[in-house]
Order: structure tokens, then sequence, then C-alpha cells
């Protein structure tokens, strides 16, 4: 028998991994163990800035839900959502502890994985909110039309770093755990199609500065 959440090998009369604490399955085969961590793909960091910076900050929506997504598979929970966990980042207000309880969840599973991390949900959380203020600036002064142009081109830029930084941050966290529950032998996750669009329309949206 092996535990679904970090493959280790079990005896057939504990309730509990000794690994990673995760609550035993009984009767998991080493094929259902397979089926658990083949969604634990990492995205490289590189991977994650240059994204994030095309995507013009859109990236965000996407990784909110591919990484729910892995952590849904990961922890065997059915009440998470990952559409709906990315789409309530557009809610104000909520936006907030959605983006606090992602960071905190996946502090928590590196730690039940053994995993250190710096990763601080308050830090990420502080990203985020000084982020979505540059960006609320921006669309402010896009009113002025072209006059404050420049403006919003800085803002812009510095408002998507501070977003790629903090996806960063959490990426790196989240890749050490999926490398320590596959025991190494973690793979890239492959480039999906709303990456792809988004990195277009966020190509686009850096155009209309240059037009």
């Amino acid at each position: 028998m092996f535990c679904r959440n970090c493959g280790r090998e079990l005896s057939e009369d504990i309730e509990f991994c000794p690994g990673c604490g995760a609550q035993v399955m009984k009767r998991e085969s080493a094929e259902a163990v397979a089926v658990g961590l083949q969604n634990k793909l990492r995205i490289g960091n590189g991977r994650v800035i240059i994204v994030s910076i095309a995507s013009s900050g859109l990236y965000l929506f996407y990784w909110f839900y591919l990484t729910w997504k892995q952590i849904k598979v990961a922890t065997g929970r059915k009440d998470y959502h990952p559409v709906w966990h990315a789409l309530a980042l557009l809610v104000p207000i909520y936006s907030l502890f959605i983006v606090y309880r992602h960071m905190q969840t996946i502090k928590d599973l590196a730690a039940k994985g053994g995993v250190t991390t710096s990763l601080s949900p308050g830090g990420v959380l502080t990203l985020f909110i000084v982020s979505s203020v540059l960006v609320w600036t921006s669309a402010r002064a896009s009113l002025y039309g072209t006059e404050l142009l420049g403006v919003m081109l800085v803002v812009d830029i510095i408002s998507t770093v501070i977003m790629a930084g903090m996806l960063l941050w959490a990426q790196t966290s989240l890749n050490k755990c999926w490398n320590k529950v596959s025991k190494g032998q973690i793979r890239d996750a492959p480039l999906g199609v709303g990456e792809v669009v988004i990195v277009l329309i966020g190509l686009l949206l850096w155009a209309t500065y240059l037009l």
C-alpha cells in the first residue's frame, strides 16, 4: 500500500502516513499513486517571469487556476474548484481572502511534506495589494487619454514586475514541494493553450502603448 500524497510505501495497519501526515486511504495501489503524482508538475521560474510580464499580469488568473487544480489532485479535496477560485480574484475585497488562502495552502502543503519554505502568505498578500493599487492607478490615468501615457506605461511595468515576483515566490515553494513528494521525478508542466492565449492578449495590451 502506498500514500497517495507522497508516494511512500506503507504498512497495512496505519491510518496516517509517517512521511507527510496524510490520512491513508486503504487499498491504495501503486497505479493510483502514479495518477495522483502525475499532476504535480513543475512550472519553471523563468517561465513564470516571462509569461507574467508578456501577458501584462494576466498570467495571475491562469496560475491560480492551474496550481489550485494541482493542489486539488494532490490533496484529494472534492470541495476545491479551480475555475471559480481563479475568477474570484476579480471580486473586490474577497480576492484578498483568496490570495491569502492560496498561499497558506501552499505553505501548509510544503510543511506536511517536510519542505522548508520562506513563503509568507501575508507578504504575498501585501505584494498583491500594492500591484492592484498600481493597476487601479493606471486605469484612472487612462481617463486622461494619451496625456499620461508615459506614466501609465511605467506604472503598468512596475505592477507587472511585482505580480511576477509574487507568483515566483509562491511557485518556488510549490516546486520544492512537488519535487519532494515525487522523489525527484518531477517533470515540467506543458505549455497550455490558456497560457498562449493570455500571452497574445498581453502582447496586444503592451502594443497599445506604441500605437
